[in-house]
């Protein structure tokens, strides 16, 4: 089965065309691109070519050998990279049935221990929080490095577009835009001691929370 795209190009991290994870923290958000620019050629249950149509109209191969693994997912495609700090995922899916691709969700889950910095705090984004009796989460306060805490959530402060949930244990950010388009990220508390670190953050539909948790037990008493 060969299915073609159209559309806008994408972007790697290294200016190249081609697929495209986000570098740095979760907050990168994963494989960068829009519209149905996307096409798979797939054989027996797997995916034997990729390719992406840029702007221009040009057509570009994208190589399956270059650690991104690309498998059938029911009507989708998924994209998979895993290194040594983080793994990181695309799904593909034809939307509109025009058999054209585009990317609906992404992931990202940071797979080893933050690191601390001279003054004690994590290099990642830290939260603590506060739940009422029913475990409603009521009141969110983001730690800095300076150790200046911002209050993201209490009685008085209050977005219209984020919410907070604890699920399996973690804590779940949801920002929706304007657009309707979603951003999540994920943090958890693993030692216990009231403060939730980042662990996983993306786009479209959240990931599977007991992966999460899975992909990030082995540090877990550092979070």
């Amino acid at each position: 089965m060969s299915k073609s795209h159209k559309g806008s190009g994408i972007v790697t991290a290294s200016g190249t065309s081609g697929s495209s994870f986000g570098g740095g923290h979760a907050g990168g958000h994963g494989l960068q691109g829009s519209g149905d620019v996307f096409s798979f050629t797939t054989s027996a249950g797997a995916v034997t070519a990729a390719k992406v149509t840029l702007a221009s109209g040009t057509t570009v191969a994208l190589p399956l050998t270059t650690g991104v693994t690309y498998s059938v997912s029911g009507a989708d495609v998924l994209a998979t990279r895993t290194d040594s700090n983080t793994t990181e995922s695309v799904r593909y899916s034809d939307t509109d049935a025009d058999g054209f691709f585009q990317v609906i969700s992404s992931s990202k889950v940071l797979t080893t221990a933050p690191q601390v910095n001279l003054l004690g705090f994590s290099n990642r984004e830290t939260v603590s929080v506060t739940l009422d009796a029913a475990k409603v989460v009521t009141g969110v306060t983001q730690a800095h490095w300076n150790g200046v805490d911002k209050v993201l959530l209490s009685a008085t402060v209050i977005p219209a577009n984020t919410t907070w949930a604890i699920t399996n244990g973690l804590l779940v950010e949801t920002h929706t835009e304007t657009n309707g388009q979603i951003h999540w990220e994920v943090f958890r508390d693993g030692n216990t001691d009231g403060a939730y670190t980042e662990v996983a953050s993306g786009t479209g539909a959240l990931i599977d929370l007991v992966g999460v948790v899975a992909q990030t037990d082995a540090f877990a008493a550092l979070l």
